[in-house]
């Protein structure tokens, strides 16, 4: 899964919501400053590049956009363990 800059505008106007819950019976809870910055995105209009700038400013995972699904992912090393999460949806 990777950022697909020639398909998707990263500029252009997007609705956030459905954050990641948390830990909803998780292993590894996903990090809580990307859950928080995940809540802030909720609800708000803004660019897919702003989202996805907020969002890497928390954490050293690799924040990616998954346009074919319009959601924005994190692939990270937790306690030696590789974890993926789906962070937020958009429209």
């Amino acid at each position: 899964m990777s950022e697909q800059k020639s398909l998707v505008d990263l500029n252009e106007l997007r609705t956030f919501y459905d954050p990641h819950p948390g830990l909803m019976g998780a292993l590894v809870p996903i990090p809580p400053e990307v859950k928080r910055v995940a809540e802030e995105l909720s609800g708000k209009n803004l660019t897919l590049g702003e989202a996805l700038d907020r969002l890497r400013a928390v954490t050293t995972g690799k924040v990616e956009l998954v346009s074919m699904s319009n959601y924005i992912g994190l692939d990270v090393m937790i306690n030696g363990l590789r974890n993926y999460y789906r962070v937020i949806r958009y429209r």
